[in-house]
């Protein structure tokens, strides 16, 4: 029998394919495949945010931290502006919504320093925000450093020290005392071979109440201090993070009175043997929130949390944030929003090689996961150091920064349903305070 011609086995082929039976079973496949990637695909995060630019000059745009106004319904953006030799802090007042409205203000620039790390309060007594950051003196010591800045992002006065040690004193953070009226600032301070937390408190001047005071005081070399006022206490609660034995790294806390005094002691956050770093840390609903990455083998390192009350004790067990196999997760950061009930956390997720995109999670006062992780921001570019700062009605808004072909610009987003307040007149600026002597040694004082 001859075998069929190449032309009519084509057709052959053709006709069998495309058969009533055939064509049935090929569309059943292709709708079952169809769902199978609909089901993979919801159950990914599903939230992604719009962003936008919000500092974008020449050079490096980094270290970010952002603070909210409610009686104007704005945001003063501070960060790091690396342009050349010169490290400047530079401010950026944001409306409601996220956006620029007003140009962008040099807070501390020139003078051959190197800057970082500032971070920032709203003082809804003053109506104006305090901005704080390490800087180096003469190239060689480091010393914290603030300025007062009006809700239109205008300066009051010059920069002024905040701790001038002949040592260095670095990573800086401040919270408002909204009973008292006044800062508490707390940053890493070096003497001799010793790094400890040390604090001083601030009127609504800027002019320091006593003299510094240490908060830890230990051989452990304790850095990143962050700090949150509780009102209805009237009490702070400072975390930080210390080696322990081996290669693991521990969180540990500490309350403190509206005067700085120690309540209780030291309070073991995560000392499990594993490494915990990068704490951050938010008051709510009468009770503290803290954060960390936490690593409990080589394959990833999740984002977990444990709530106090305003007593130091534990309440409930240590909450998971965000877990996963093989992957990263780094740098959280928190802030609590009183009409949405929850904390908003936020942390750098390791997507790929040069890409770390941010992702969040709301985190119920009561410790319960509100929804699922959001994708906050993941075009593809490096994202990194989330901050966030709870706005009004139920809005929160997050600025991270994001590598932009060779260099970082910081970029906004927001969740929730800003609404924009009618503003208050813009109180009179107060007279800044007297300058510290730029060097000056003080006694450490043991509490």
């Amino acid at each position: 029998m001859k075998s069929m011609s190449s032309r009519r086995r084509v057709e052959h082929i053709s006709r069998s394919a495309l058969s009533p039976k055939r064509l049935m079973l090929l569309l059943l496949l292709l709708a079952l495949m169809l769902g199978m990637a609909g089901l993979a695909w919801a159950l990914q995060p599903q939230e992604s945010l719009a962003s936008w630019p919000v500092a974008a000059l020449d050079g490096d745009q980094v270290e970010a931290d952002i603070a909210y106004n409610p009686d104007d319904g704005n945001y003063l953006l501070v960060f790091v502006s690396h342009q050349g030799d010169d490290w400047s802090i530079y401010g950026q007042i944001l409306n409601g919504e996220g956006y620029v409205t007003l140009p962008v203000t040099p807070l501390a620039t020139g003078g051959g320093e190197e800057r970082h790390h500032p971070a920032v309060a709203y003082n809804q007594q003053a109506g104006e925000f305090l901005v704080v950051w390490e800087e180096t003196f003469l190239g060689q010591d480091w010393d914290i450093r603030g300025i007062r800045v009006t809700p239109v992002g205008v300066p009051v006065g010059d920069s002024f020290a905040v701790a001038a040690r002949n040592n260095p004193e670095r990573q800086p953070d401040v919270a408002w005392d909204s009973v008292s009226n006044r800062y508490l600032v707390v940053w890493k301070q070096t003497v001799d071979t010793m790094t400890d937390v040390s604090g001083q408190l601030l009127n609504e001047l800027g002019q320091a109440i006593g003299s510094d005071f240490p908060i830890t005081f230990s051989s452990a070399e304790e850095s990143l201090p962050q700090v949150a006022f509780e009102p209805g206490s009237r009490r702070y609660m400072v975390v930080w993070q210390e080696p322990g034995a081996g290669a693991d790294v521990n969180v540990r806390g500490q309350l403190l009175d509206k005067d700085g005094n120690w309540v209780g002691g030291v309070i073991d956050i995560a000392a499990n043997g594993w490494l915990q770093k990068n704490p951050a840390i938010a008051a709510g609903g009468g009770q503290f929130l803290t954060a960390w990455s936490e690593q409990p083998n080589s394959d990833h390192r999740d984002v977990v949390g444990q709530r106090f009350n305003v007593s130091g004790a534990a309440v409930g067990s240590k909450l998971i944030i965000s877990t996963g196999e093989n992957d990263f997760r780094n740098n959280p950061a928190l802030a609590y929003n009183p009409v949405k009930g929850a904390w908003l956390a936020v942390w750098e997720y390791e997507a790929g090689d040069d890409d770390d995109d941010i992702l969040g999670r709301y985190v119920q006062s009561n410790g319960a996961m509100l929804g699922d992780e959001l994708v906050i921001a993941g075009n593809g570019r490096m994202q990194a150091q989330p901050a966030v700062a709870a706005g009004n009605n139920d809005s929160y808004l997050i600025v991270w920064q994001e590598k932009v072909n060779d260099s970082f610009d910081i970029y906004a987003g927001v969740l929730g349903t800003p609404s924009t307040p009618t503003p208050t007149p813009v109180p009179t600026v107060t007279p800044p305070p007297p300058p510290m002597p730029y060097k000056v040694w003080l006694p450490l004082v043991q509490k």
